[in-house]
């Protein structure tokens, strides 16, 4: 009898033992996300309510290629408002601020605000007309003369050239076509977003959620897999 009560006093204490660790195992596989606990990203795509907000955010900079690629081949850069966005809380560096002050100033008399939009639209307005003034110098050329101020004033273009920059030509994104992105990281707090990306280059666009849906309002560049020093003006 002692040796019946024994196995059985010893089967409740391993039962006993294994709800105990049942319910630790439970509690923390429920643990709740605190503000200390590390997250990659605030958003992800296995988020029912959030993936539809992710994807919206794919779509835009997914377009922002094919829109950028149409106004690089063929110098319209009227769809960019629909990828792009001037906006105060994004501020362009030093150098692209510069640059978009002086094509503005030299070229089209704006007093628009200096963002993103304002500085891609710039890179159109510039490449267009270093296209035309080659095509002026061509026509001089060919006529056994050098180019005339009244050559320049033709196409708006000031005299001398000096400080412009053009646009390098050799980048020509393919209208359409899209590159293979591997998607990082989202975070969004209200019309407010940040996402990481490699594209072959490792990247972050800053987005803003307006009435029409999200824009992009700058771009970082985080490192290039070549090495080397991106050229001027395709960020």
């Amino acid at each position: 009898m002692r040796f019946s009560k024994n196995l059985t006093v010893v089967a409740m204490l391993i039962v006993t033992c294994v709800v105990v660790i049942t319910l630790v195992a439970i509690t923390l596989v429920q643990k709740p996300v605190t503000s200390s606990t590390p997250m990659q990203s605030v958003l992800s795509d296995s988020s029912t309510t959030d993936s539809q907000e992710v994807a919206a955010i794919k779509a835009v900079i997914l377009k922002s290629y094919q829109v950028e690629g149409v106004g690089l081949t063929t110098l319209d850069f009227s769809q960019y408002p629909s990828v792009f966005i001037d906006d105060p809380t994004v501020k362009l560096d030093k150098e692209r601020d510069d640059y978009a002050t002086e094509v503005q100033a030299r070229f089209s008399n704006s007093t628009n605000s200096h963002g993103w939009l304002s500085y891609k639209t710039a890179q159109i307005i510039d490449r267009k007309k270093g296209i035309e003034v080659e095509q002026i110098k061509t026509k001089a050329k060919s006529e056994g003369r050098t180019v005339s101020a009244a050559d320049y004033a033709s196409i708006g273009v000031p005299t001398p050239m000096s400080g412009v920059i053009d646009t390098p030509v050799g980048f020509i994104v393919n209208p359409g076509g899209t590159p293979n992105i591997m998607w990082q990281d989202f975070k969004v707090t209200g019309t407010q977003a940040q996402v990481t990306y490699d594209d072959g280059a490792l990247m972050t666009s800053f987005l803003i959620k307006t009435k029409d849906g999200w824009r992009i309002a700058g771009i970082h560049v985080i490192k290039t897999h070549y090495g080397g020093k991106l050229p001027n003006g395709i960020f």
